[in-house]
């Protein structure tokens, strides 16, 4: 599984990979799409509230930390990370040698924004077991959302820990192997890396904002559009996917869509009280002489 995962990215990537020659002749030119007006916390995690308790490959399954561990992911389940912080610090205590309860103590780390924290623990946990897939996602997130990223690292780990999850399917290790593609300004990539992850999960925002943003700054403006229509589907009440919808007819010279996108949004960042998002709307209306 996970290798056919692999074989469509590189065919994917393939044909994303074009040559700047091969692009419409107003990419050179074009706005970039890639911030958002929303918390950019929330696209650090697709949602995912699982209380298994993944174990490494090759090791034993008879990690004595794991009841504890399993307690601690039913804190975090109910939305309670201090408390299950609480309980793998105990757990990573009593029992050093477990490489499962040193990456979970990572992972809380991460969720609980410190990075360098999560960084550091599924780092024990890797040199416990060096074929631990989940210390690899949250080393490499640590890596990507720590004060100083280290987007070379991230990536790193983050393709390491595809390596080692049982057929290669975990949503959250494809999303930020994209998102860390993404932030490096490897486009094509993350792209490319979207779309395997879409092919996985349940629908959700981010992944069509950063796929559609992604499209768009490589000049796929049709492609790009087709994602701008599933944020807003996936949520109506969020300004910035009809942003992206206007720059891409704008992009595509559809000046009429695009005046029409254009001023949807700017209604919608006005009753957020948005001077971002309306900076943008308003760029854009004057580019088209529509104000």
């Amino acid at each position: 599984m996970f290798e056919m995962k692999r074989l469509m990215l590189g065919v994917l990537g393939a044909s994303l990979l074009m040559p700047i020659s091969m692009l419409p002749s107003s990419a050179a030119e074009k706005i970039l799409a890639g911030q958002s007006t929303r918390d950019i916390k929330e696209s650090q995690s697709a949602p995912n509230l699982s209380v298994s308790v993944y174990t490494p490959k090759n090791t034993r399954d008879d990690d004595p930390a794991v009841p504890m561990v399993t307690d601690a992911l039913k804190l975090n389940a109910a939305k309670d990370a201090k408390g299950a912080l609480n309980i793998l610090t105990q757990a990573v205590a009593k029992y050093p040698q477990s490489p499962v309860a040193w990456a979970y103590k990572g992972m809380i780390e991460y969720y609980l924004n410190d990075y360098e924290g999560a960084v550091t623990d599924c780092g024990k946990a890797i040199n416990l077991a060096p074929q631990f897939g989940l210390a690899y996602e949250y080393r490499g997130r640590g890596h990507m959302w720590k004060a100083k990223p280290d987007l070379d690292k991230a990536l790193a780990d983050l393709n390491e820990s595809l390596k080692h999850f049982a057929s290669g399917t975990d949503l959250d290790a494809w999303y930020n192997c994209g998102l860390a593609s993404y932030n490096k300004g490897d486009f094509a990539t993350a792209a490319a890396m979207m779309a395997v992850e879409e092919g996985l999960t349940v629908d959700w925002y981010w992944f069509h904002w950063y796929r559609g943003c992604s499209l768009h700054n490589i000049g796929m403006y049709d492609a790009a559009q087709a994602e701008a229509q599933l944020g807003m589907k996936s949520d109506p009440k969020n300004p910035d996917a009809v942003y992206l919808s206007a720059l891409n007819y704008e992009s595509s010279g559809v000046k009429d869509k695009a005046v029409a996108q254009y001023k949807a949004a700017l209604s919608m960042y006005q009753a957020m009280n948005s001077s971002l998002g309306m900076g943008w709307c308003n760029d854009g209306l004057k580019r088209l002489g529509a104000m």
